[in-house]
C-alpha cells in the first residue's frame, strides 16, 4: 500500500519509466528495482488503477512499452465496466438515501430465513419500525430536514443490532429489522432497546435543533404469529399499527395466529 503521491505516474496522470540512468524514481519502488514502468489505469474519466512492472535493462527499450500500453488500454475499460456492475448492484439492493437494505432484499431474506428456521426449529422475529409524526418534520422544517432524521434514526438502529440482524427501509419513514433466531420475548426486549435509542438522538439540522423524535414498534415471530412471509408482515404491521393507535413511542406485539 502507497499514498497516490508516492508514484510519478499518478502525480503526473501519465506514464513514467526509469531505466537506472538516474531518473526520477518513485517512492513505492524498492530500491533494488533498476528499471520499471508505472502507468495509471484509467477508465471513464478518472484513474482506476496502477500498472506497475519491473523490467530488465535491455527490456525497457525493446518496445515493452507498446505492449503495456496497449494492456493498459485493455485494463481500464474492464475495470470501468466491473465497478459499473458493482454501483448498480449496491443500487438494486440498497435504499440510496439512507445506504440500508431495501424492501425487496429484506423480503427475499425473510424467505431464506424462514426456509432455514423450518429446517432447524429456530424462531426468526421480524420487527416493523415507524418514525412517530414524521410528516410534521418535513410540513415543519422541510423535506431536507425530514431525510436528516430518516437518516439519522437509521444509523441510531445500525449501531444498535447485531451484524447477523437484517435492517432496511421498508417504505416511507418505515423501516423492518430481521432478527434471526430470536424468540417474541428477546424479540420485545430488543426492540425495547432501540427504542429508548431513537428518543436518545439529539437532532440539530443547519444550526436549528429539531424535537426528539420517537418510534413505534410492531412485534412478530415464526412461527406464533405465521409461517409465511406474508403472515408475518401482516402480523407486525397489525402489532405496529395498534402502537401507533395506543399512543406512539411503544412497541406491541403482534397477536397470535388465528386470534379475533
Amino acid at each position: 500500500m502507497f499514498a497516490p503521491g508516492d508514484c510519478w505516474a499518478l502525480r503526473l496522470g501519465r506514464r513514467h519509466s526509469v531505466d537506472g540512468r538516474g531518473s526520477i524514481r518513485c517512492n513505492h519502488v524498492k530500491a533494488e528495482t533498476s528499471a520499471y514502468v508505472c502507468m495509471p489505469v484509467q477508465g471513464e474519466c478518472q484513474v482506476l488503477g496502477l500498472l506497475h512492472v519491473a523490467l530488465g535493462a535491455d527490456a525497457a527499450a525493446a518496445g515493452s512499452e507498446r505492449r503495456l500500453r496497449s494492456l493498459v488500454d485493455r485494463v481500464g475499460p474492464a475495470l470501468a465496466n466491473l465497478k459499473l456492475r458493482e454501483s448498480l448492484s449496491v443500487l438494486a439492493l440498497h435504499d440510496p438515501l439512507t445506504g440500508l437494505y431495501n424492501r425487496r432484499f429484506m423480503e427475499d431474506a425473510i424467505k431464506r430465513e424462514l426456509h432455514r428456521a423450518k429446517r432447524g426449529g429456530k424462531p426468526v422475529s421480524l420487527v416493523m419500525v415507524d418514525i412517530d409524526h414524521f410528516k410534521r418534520f418535513n410540513d415543519t422544517f422541510g423535506h431536507d430536514a425530514g431525510d436528516f432524521v430518516l437518516n439519522a434514526v437509521a444509523k441510531e438502529l445500525t449501531k444498535n443490532v447485531r451484524a447477523s440482524d437484517i435492517l432496511c427501509r421498508y417504505g416511507g419513514e418505515e423501516l423492518a429489522i430481521l432478527l434471526s433466531e430470536a424468540n417474541l420475548e428477546d424479540a420485545l426486549s430488543r426492540a425495547e432497546k432501540l427504542r429508548l435509542a431513537v428518543r436518545g438522538i439529539a437532532l440539530t439540522h443547519r444550526g436549528q435543533t429539531l424535537p426528539p423524535p420517537t418510534a413505534s414498534f410492531g412485534v412478530s415471530v415464526y412461527p406464533k404469529h405465521g409461517e409465511t412471509l406474508e403472515d408475518l408482515l401482516k402480523a407486525a404491521d397489525g402489532a405496529l399499527y395498534r402502537a401507533k393507535q395506543s399512543g406512539r413511542d411503544q412497541v406491541c406485539a403482534a397477536e397470535p395466529k388465528g386470534a379475533d
